[in-house]
């Protein structure tokens, strides 16, 4: 049987923001760039997990684009205005689908499944809504490439 590409899950959260931290533009962030598709995303404590740093976006939403094509993704957002977020992912030349998944008033983890995944957007919320991490799998270097840094 085929084993499954070794992979190095990475999660990525936002506890290392400071409560008036914004962002009007897009910025680099444990490798992941985060960009708003309107008005600035913004750390926010709103919301589940209670006390825990998480990136607000606004209605418009946010996009996220990683360092490498990745297969899998596995999201954790939250939504506290309005029934759904929608999200949408793209490979690395165009746009592959869109969905939308009911998220009222909780928070929720959703595993994205696509080959060779370069973003993915999140809109929706009306500026309630927040992403409270990201975990990629990372296709694991080898060591001949470790040795090369």
């Amino acid at each position: 049987k085929l084993e499954p590409e070794p992979c190095q899950e990475r999660c990525v959260d936002f506890t290392q923001l400071m409560p008036k931290d914004t962002f009007p533009a897009p910025f680099v962030y444990e490798g992941i760039t985060f960009g708003p598709l309107g008005e600035g995303l913004y750390a926010t404590s709103l919301g589940e997990p209670d006390d825990q740093m998480k990136l607000g976006f606004p209605r418009q939403g946010l996009r996220m684009h990683f360092p490498l094509a990745v297969e899998k993704v596995v999201l954790t957002v939250n939504n506290y205005s309005g029934s759904t977020l929608t999200f949408r992912v793209f490979d690395v030349e165009s746009f592959v689908r869109e969905f939308s998944e009911p998220i009222v008033n909780e928070v929720k983890t959703l595993t994205i499944a696509e080959p060779s995944m370069s973003s993915i957007e999140i809109s929706g919320g009306n500026n309630e809504a927040s992403l409270v991490e990201v975990c990629l799998c990372l296709p694991e270097r080898s060591e001949e490439e470790e040795k090369r840094g």
